[in-house]
């Protein structure tokens, strides 16, 4: 049986906003192209298609300048593929809101793909736009190109507005990583099923508590890998991508216990401000320390035995200690809670009037 083949089309180019001023929105100064979210989601699904056999061709290329409406139809005519998606965000009035799904109108292949893609939007949680559904239609607005010239079933996905101030958070503000994990999961879904493939995703991670677990509980755990972006933690115990927090570089305060997910060693550790993450046991990566240890650990990181790397304020204790504005104590410890004595905001200020004679 032969590979379904399915065309990718991710809206815009990387150059679209910035040059013509359309395709974005600007907020705080700063330029938010549409195409990088549409490229980040785009390239998600492809990879979930990609692991479950489906030939995929992408007709823009992901962060690149725009490529034009029809060489992308005409690619995808010209190579037969079964279907198309043309991957976006909208834009519109602020009040407006939610995901939707275009399909021409009376296209019955193309508006069950939309169907499916709106069940699966409404399983993930996804905010829709009214019903979720729009029709395109010649001498409407929504006579799109993308939908009007090619010869397969074909979509257009609007995943939120930009212009909303709830949208934007999902698709380019604080939780667009886990926001766009479930778009393309969505999509993916929507297409495997109109393919009649099996969806492979969506299984709980496997996970088991170590015996003997304990001896390693109360420890702080420290970063060792050196590499540039450090070392990926999650907001719970598994290896989906879609619950990565960001990647440590130094480590964390305190280990809860060793799991097994899905095979493979993971802590559950504690940071500095009491958050709860879970990140690899691999030896390559990190290493335990006793919790006697952590004073030399943070008098190596920040210059005082109790003020923790990336601690509230640690940045400027740090630096006020490398100015020469203080010492601290001569047990090595700043007591960072302790009040401030007039005697001692003298020696502070003085000490800062010093240094800044110095830089004159």
């Amino acid at each position: 049986m032969a590979k379904a083949y399915v065309a990718l089309d991710y809206g815009h180019g990387e150059n679209t906003f910035n040059d013509h001023d359309s395709k974005g929105v600007r907020r705080a100064g700063k330029n938010y192209e549409e195409h990088h979210f549409n490229a980040d989601v785009g390239e998600k699904v492809r990879k979930i298609l990609e692991e479950h056999n489906v030939k995929v061709l992408v007709t823009q290329p992901p962060y690149k300048r725009d490529v034009g409406l029809d060489h992308r139809t005409n690619l995808a005519n010209r190579k037969n593929v079964d279907l198309l998606v043309s991957i976006h965000a909208n834009a519109g009035d602020p009040s407006a809101s939610g995901a939707c799904v275009f399909a021409w109108k009376g296209y019955s292949g193309s508006n069950k793909l939309a169907d499916a893609v709106v069940r699966e939007f409404k399983a993930k949680g996804i905010a829709l736009h009214g019903s979720g559904r729009h029709y395109s239609q010649e001498g409407s607005w929504t006579n799109f190109h993308m939908l009007r010239e090619t010869a397969m079933t074909a979509i257009l996905i609007e995943h939120g507005f930009m212009t909303n101030a709830r949208d934007f958070e999902n698709i380019f503000g604080k939780n667009s990583k886990e926001y766009r994990q479930k778009c393309a999961e969505a999509d993916a879904k929507a297409i495997l099923s109109y393919l009649g493939v099996e969806y492979k995703g969506d299984k709980p991670a496997e996970v088991k508590r170590l015996r003997g677990a304990k001896r390693y509980e109360g420890k702080r755990l420290n970063v060792i890998y050196n590499g540039k972006k450090g070392v990926d933690f999650y907001s719970k115990a598994t290896w989906d991508d879609a619950f990565k927090v960001g990647a440590a570089t130094e480590g964390f305060a305190e280990v809860l216990g060793l799991l097994e997910v899905d095979g493979k060693k993971m802590y559950k550790v504690r940071g500095v401000s009491g958050e709860v993450h879970c990140i690899t046991a691999h030896e390559k990566f990190v290493e335990l320390a006793d919790k006697k240890d952590e004073g030399d650990y943070n008098m190596a990181n920040t210059g005082f035995r109790d003020v923790e790397k990336e601690s509230n304020l640690q940045k400027q204790i740090t630096e006020a200690k490398d100015l020469g504005i203080t010492e601290g104590y001569p047990d090595g410890t700043f007591r960072p809670d302790n009040h401030v004595t007039r005697a001692e905001a003298v020696t502070f200020a003085l000490n800062a009037y010093k240094q800044a004679l110095k830089d004159k």
